[in-house]
């Protein structure tokens, strides 16, 4: 398998990625030694603050969610994906003292430990690949410290406690450092966790800065970090031979904002300027012209559009001694695996305004196509399809979006063995709100809802994307997907978009000619998520499978091929020999047709006011099924072997098929770590068969 696995990668690359990946392992082996920090010279610089304070009257309605999570916190208990509060691992203090006082008593958290598992990682050099059967995105979540700058949020809001906040924010920093020495263990593995770190740091700081909770000891120790990080980022870019995605815009946004932020240290200069160049190229190599990103997931898709947006919010804000260096910087102090071009930045007129900046028009024009791929495809309450993976992921999460978990909701939640109970509330992962929040800094013509988000008022709002209205029919031929608007629904088509994907396709799925539908605000036909990476290959390939996807399947074939013997194979995809691709399509008909080696697919859909006509066809020898993944919040009335009423709180819809339909369990992953037992129809076809089916509203 693994030789297999092995050639399906190699004739999945382009021949210009093989000679770049061949490239890079001569010129990984041949390179001198970098120079570290003290040789730079830590100089006498002090930290920029550049992200603004969201009034208070914007958090108020937070604040009883915070309350409650501050309270679990400073018990030692967080949220980390599952929908229950964990009790955080602890261990002995570390060997030898700490520099910095810490008061007698402290708890010390592991910062190395999959709490699901059990695994632990060593404290110096963690084995890579990963294990199968372990999770380093937990110990990861936690290593992202996202939980500092809301924190400090919430001590703007509760004065008489701000300095307790701050404080244990103070000690919690301490111990991540003391315990995590740059380069060292799990926390250090991956280069996108220390940009997602380092940027954490940075609001904890800017935020505590503006409701003056500072001293002069957390500044050093931050001002240090802040070095230690860049350093790291810039000798370990996850450039990997070309074959780059989103993990490398990390590494990239990463270092804008460290260079923004060190103002004095003249390799932070080099960072900046390194960032913005990288981050103009890969905002126009990963979006797609339709505005879709190329690793062909939504949600990996609202991860890097946080990345630009605060990237590019953050270069219009920076103050005129920061611009400056950008004029200026010293190469030779660049030691990065990409090469950084010589001052200065070109300089672009800004539209609208009198200033000038360094994006040029092509960048604006494909950042405003990404923002409108995100509102096309955000649904009336707020989530988006989870096409493609989903890890939960955030670039910021100044303030989590909790919800409150109903009864029958929590029922349906399988809790892992760590979890004693649902909790009261939990974050809701699937919010595309506050990313199009942070799009309103730069849009004009957006929505009022998307004005109201806290993260609108991070940076100066420079209004320069004109953002027009979402059309009853968005078409995105790129990233491979229609959506339709009409009447009381919505409804996303997965079709096509397989040219210009990612050559891994590692967060694509089965899932051509898919569906998702939304009556009025409920979630009606869904795709059942991700659920985990390699902590478990059979769920890993569960999820991404053609049978977990609203389409047809095919007995002994999957859509694509993967591969399931390593943690390296779970992020492949390999696409040859396979053809996608749109008939057809009006306002109110769509036909598409999947077409694989062994079988052909094709699928008609007709829109009416009631609901949607549906007729699937299949050419092929082998048995074959439909299947229909309903949401949760979905219950089922049988009446009779083609009929039945699907009940949601929106209302009742019928469903009817001309073949008998059979209901069975399925299970749902609304969240990375999050899995809900579900329901899901299956409709057999013999070979080469038809079947047609009929969803409409009742009353």
């Amino acid at each position: 398998m693994r030789w297999q696995f092995r050639w399906e990668q190699w004739r999945a690359l382009p021949v210009q990625l093989r000679v770049r990946k061949l490239w890079q392992r001569i010129v990984q082996q041949r390179r001198p030694p970098v120079p570290r920090i003290q040789q730079y010279g830590e100089g006498t610089g002090n930290i920029v603050p550049f992200v603004r304070l969201p009034p208070a009257v914007v958090l108020e309605p937070f604040r009883t969610h915070f309350r409650e999570w501050w309270e679990r916190l400073r018990g030692g208990y967080i949220q980390l994906f599952a929908p229950c509060w964990l009790s955080v691992p602890e261990q002995e203090p570390p060997v030898g003292g700490v520099e910095v006082s810490v008061p007698e008593g402290f708890r010390w958290w592991d910062w190395h430990k999959d709490v699901f598992s059990g695994y632990r990682w060593a404290e110096r050099h963690p084995r890579r690949p990963f294990p199968l059967g372990v999770d380093p995105k937990v110990p990861w979540e936690l290593g992202r410290l996202q939980f500092l700058p809301a924190l400090v949020l919430f001590a703007h809001l509760e004065e008489a406690t701000a300095a307790t906040i701050l404080e244990w924010c103070r000690l919690r920093v301490v111990d991540f450092l003391v315990q995590n020495p740059p380069g060292s263990g799990i926390q250090w593995a991956s280069p996108l966790e220390v940009a997602v770190r380092a940027v954490s740091l940075q609001l904890f700081w800017d935020f505590a800065q503006k409701v003056r909770l500072v001293d002069v000891s957390l500044e050093r120790l931050l001002f240090r970090s802040f070095l230690e990080h860049g350093e790291f980022l810039m000798r370990h870019l996850e450039w990997n031979g070309g074959l780059r995605g989103n993990h490398y815009v990390g590494n990239v946004v990463g270092l804008l904002s460290l260079g923004a932020a060190l103002q004095g240290v003249p390799v932070a200069d080099t960072w900046l300027a390194f960032g913005i160049r990288e981050l103009i190229s890969e905002v126009l190599t990963q979006f797609l012209p339709d505005g879709g990103h190329w690793e062909g997931s939504v949600y990996y898709h609202r991860f890097v559009l946080e990345m630009a947006l605060y990237g590019t919010a953050l270069v219009l804000a920076l103050p005129p001694e920061r611009v400056q260096a950008l004029g200026r910087y010293a190469v030779h102090l660049w030691h990065g695996e990409r090469p950084l071009a010589p001052p200065p930045l070109p300089e672009y007129p800004l539209m609208g305004s009198q200033r000038t900046s360094p994006f040029p028009p092509e960048y604006w024009e494909r950042l405003r196509a990404a923002v409108h791929f995100a509102a096309a495809l955000t649904k009336p309450n707020g989530t988006a399809p989870q096409i493609g993976d989903h890890d939960s992921g955030r670039w910021l999460k100044p303030i989590p979006r909790w919800v409150w978990s109903s009864p029958c909701q929590t029922e349906t939640y399988v809790l892992p063995p760590a979890c004693s109970a649902a909790a009261e509330f939990h974050e809701n992962p699937r919010d595309m709100m506050p990313t199009l929040g942070l799009a309103a800094l730069l849009c004009r013509g957006c929505p009022p809802e998307w004005e109201q988000q806290p993260e609108m008022w991070l940076f100066p709002r420079v209004p320069i994307l004109e953002l027009g209205t979402v059309a009853p029919v968005e078409v995105f031929p790129d990233f491979g997907v229609v959506v339709y608007r009409w009447g009381e629904y919505m409804l996303t088509v997965r079709c096509g978009g397989l040219a210009g994907m990612h050559p891994s396709g590692g967060h694509m799925h089965c899932d051509q000619l898919s569906l998702e539908l939304t009556f009025r605000d409920s979630e009606i036909l869904i795709d059942p998520g991700t659920y985990c990476y390699g902590s478990s290959a059979e769920w890993r390939n569960r999820f991404r499978s053609t049978a977990a996807h609203t389409t047809l399947t095919v007995h002994g074939e999957e859509q694509f091929r993967f591969f399931g013997h390593s943690s390296e194979a779970l992020f492949w995809l390999f696409r040859r020999g396979v053809h996608a691709r749109i008939l057809s399509r009006s306002e109110r008909e769509f036909v598409g047709e999947f077409e694989h080696p062994h079988y052909r697919h094709r699928r008609t859909l007709r829109l009416f006011p009631e609901g949607i006509e549906g007729i699937d066809q299949y050419w092929g020898s082998a048995p074959a099924a439909l299947h229909f993944h309903l949401a949760p919040g979905v219950s089922l009335e049988l009446r009779g072997p083609q009929e039945m009423l699907w009940r949601s709180s929106a209302g009742t819809l019928r469903f009817c098929s001309s073949a008998a339909a059979e209901c069975l369990d399925d299970w749902v992953s609304p969240g990375y770590g999050m899995l809900q037992r579900s329901r899901m129809i299956r409709i057999a076809l013999g070979p080469f068969g038809e079947v047609r089916w009929l969803l409409e509203r009742v009353g």
